[in-house]
């Protein structure tokens, strides 16, 4: 497994934490690997992460993944038995994808990859009502300083996982409207503090900045290019029985680069994959095709 990937941390950190005996199998989704033959077998959907039971059980979406070894493995401590707490848990996993995950996704492609898209501005003022939504959760009024956790409750759960995996893609980006928001947002800034003193988190998360320095040096490397195609007019723009888990090298799949008449095109169309690439090992979105 690559720890340089969302979707690999949020899951070794959840498995790592459950004492849970797990095999994992990377796939490069940049060479197609995924499209493998043997794979789309036990995955039609060939999406990343999938999850392989000896008997031939596959399961795919992370949080389903995360619940279902949970149940298995009589996790009740990262997902409560209790049946209110369970119900906030859920609402957490299934309220990020279309909210913080959205927005993450949204800025990330608009800071590094491209100007088009949903106006910038807005897209922010949608990030700081997820992140004040979070801040509601952990703002209890407790002055005792004992730690808050998304879905109320004394315990980690894999609601706090999934959305301190989230905050630490941009927590490293350097983008200021982010840091900007997260100022205004005290509880939720004390909780990450504390995921980020976990031991395996953090661990996991000690190649995240590598990967942000390869993608500001690829922008400094489009910039020349682009000027020097304008220069010469070149027209370039629990522990129990073991699972298995086959997991994505990169959590993104962008197109390979297509050749064309002209190279300022051609390098253009290859760093904006090699870009994505690399946006989607910051952003960590775990299920994609």
């Amino acid at each position: 497994i690559n720890a340089e990937y969302g979707a690999c941390r949020l899951l070794q950190w959840f498995c790592e934490t459950g004492h849970i005996k797990i095999k994992y199998v990377e796939l490069n989704l940049v060479k197609r690997e995924h499209l493998a033959e043997w794979f789309v077998r036990i995955n039609p959907l060939h999406t990343v992460p999938c999850l392989l039971e000896a008997d031939g059980f596959a399961l795919t979406e992370s949080p389903a993944i995360m619940r279902y070894l949970a149940e298995k493995h009589e996790l009740r401590a990262l997902y409560p038995r209790d049946l209110r707490m369970r119900a906030r848990v859920d609402q957490i996993l299934d309220w990020l994808p279309a909210n913080l995950q959205r927005h993450v996704q949204t800025i990330f492609s608009s800071t590094f990859l491209t100007s088009t898209g949903p106006d910038r501005q807005s897209v922010i003022g949608k990030l700081d009502k997820s992140l004040a939504f979070l801040n509601a959760r952990l703002d209890t009024g407790d002055d005792t300083g004992a730690p808050a956790y998304l879905a109320g409750g004394t315990h980690l759960t894999i609601a706090d996982m999934a959305v301190a995996v989230e905050l630490a893609q941009l927590s490293v980006s350097g983008i200021g409207e982010f840091d900007a928001a997260m100022e205004r947002h005290e509880a939720l800034l004390r909780w990450m503090a504390g995921m980020q003193q976990d031991a395996t988190f953090a661990r996991l998360h000690a190649n995240v900045r590598g990967a942000r320095e390869k993608l500001l040096s690829l922008q400094q490397r489009r910039k020349r290019a682009n000027f020097g195609a304008c220069a010469n007019g070149g027209g370039g723009g629990g522990s129990g029985t073991s699972v298995s888990l086959l997991v994505d090298s990169s959590s993104r799949s962008p197109s390979p680069p297509q050749s064309t008449k002209h190279l300022s095109r051609d390098f253009e169309t290859a760093q904006r994959s090699t870009a994505a690439a690399c946006i989607a090992n910051l952003s960590g979105f775990a299920d994609t095709m």
